[in-house]
């Protein structure tokens, strides 16, 4: 009897271990199959030994888009061919994430990204544009027009602030299911997708937002292989970077927040504008953390107005105490 009944578990655990093994290059399949089927937007060009990704429109005076973390030139899908009628507009992936090489080996802090951004630029030939980030890309941008003020014609924050990291990281880590779906490297779309769905619904400001489309959009890219090494040389290296001065920007400045924004709130974008020398703030109702694609036209609007010489005043140095600046993405 204890043998027959050593041999049943031994024959279950077998069958356990070839059905687990046979589910696993299941997966693996339907993984290889969604990742051939996906096409990027955009074009790549190799900056400095790295592929980005990007996409190039438009003709007139330049505008860089930055998107934040998690997002990628899907995030500008409504801005780009918008304001592509009047100026020459360039969006990348950042390194690691949207369709640019993830090479978990290249230092990956803002101040790196800001330069990544500036050789992208001379790549493509464009020495001075506006740049406007998202989010996290808020961080970068400004770090780029604090580093470069040559290169920034203006700057435009959206959502965002400069993450001084440390306080900002550890808050990012902590909420997200997107964050945490690419954290932990899961790499099964119908995983990928619900967590992101799940991320993309706390953070706008009304759910029926999040359609198959735009989950499409967010999720794809989360499971190309090594996006997880880079998120985490991402955190390793802006865990401890400064903050920014933001008293110390000289270019013209837009500070654009949202409504219902629960990660970046009307009042820290209040603050943040207030040290930036010369900044103007506006509120865009009816939209959470992805403003520009919850409510594009408003976000358009603001946006062509500060273009235009309308929404800022030239910045006047020594006209506010410095100020640093803390953040989430």
């Amino acid at each position: 009897m204890t043998r027959t009944i050593t041999a049943g578990y031994v024959a279950a655990g077998a069958g356990a271990v070839a059905a687990a093994a046979a589910g696993a290059i299941v997966l693996r399949r339907q993984r290889e199959q969604h990742l051939a089927a996906l096409v990027p937007p955009g074009q790549f060009l190799d900056v400095d030994g790295e592929r980005i990704h990007y996409i190039d429109r438009g003709a007139g005076p330049a505008l860089v888009l930055i998107h934040g973390l998690g997002g990628s030139t899907f995030s500008w899908r409504e801005s780009i061919p918008a304001l592509a009628d009047r100026h020459r507009v360039v969006a990348l992936d950042l390194p690691g994430l949207g369709f640019s090489e993830r090479m978990p080996v290249w230092p990956l802090s803002l101040d790196q990204q800001a330069r990544r951004v500036t050789r992208l630029m001379g790549s493509l030939g464009i020495d001075r544009a506006t740049i406007v980030g998202h989010s996290m890309g808020g961080g970068i941008a400004a770090r780029l027009a604090a580093q470069f003020p040559a290169r920034a014609e203006k700057l435009v924050l959206v959502a965002s602030v400069d993450p001084g990291a440390g306080e900002w990281l550890s808050g990012a880590l902590t909420r997200g299911p997107v964050l945490a779906a690419v954290r932990a490297a899961l790499g099964i779309p119908s995983v990928v997708r619900f967590a992101t769905r799940q991320g993309l619904r706390a953070c706008v400001a009304d759910p029926a937002f999040v359609t198959p489309e735009v989950l499409r959009g967010y999720a794809d890219p989360l499971l190309l292989p090594g996006t997880a090494a880079c998120f985490t040389r991402l955190v390793q290296d802006i865990r401890y970077e400064h903050p920014l001065d933001l008293a110390g920007l000289s270019v013209p400045a837009l500070v654009i927040s949202a409504e219902a924004d629960p990660g970046f709130p009307p009042d820290a974008g209040g603050r943040v504008a207030a040290a930036i020398p010369g900044a103007r703030h506006v509120v865009v109702p009816g939209a959470g953390h992805l403003v520009a694609e919850e409510q594009p036209a408003v976000f358009l609007a603001h946006l062509r107005e500060f273009l235009a010489g309308g929404a800022s005043q030239a910045p006047r140095r020594g006209r506010r105490k410095a100020t640093a600046a803390t953040g989430q993405d």
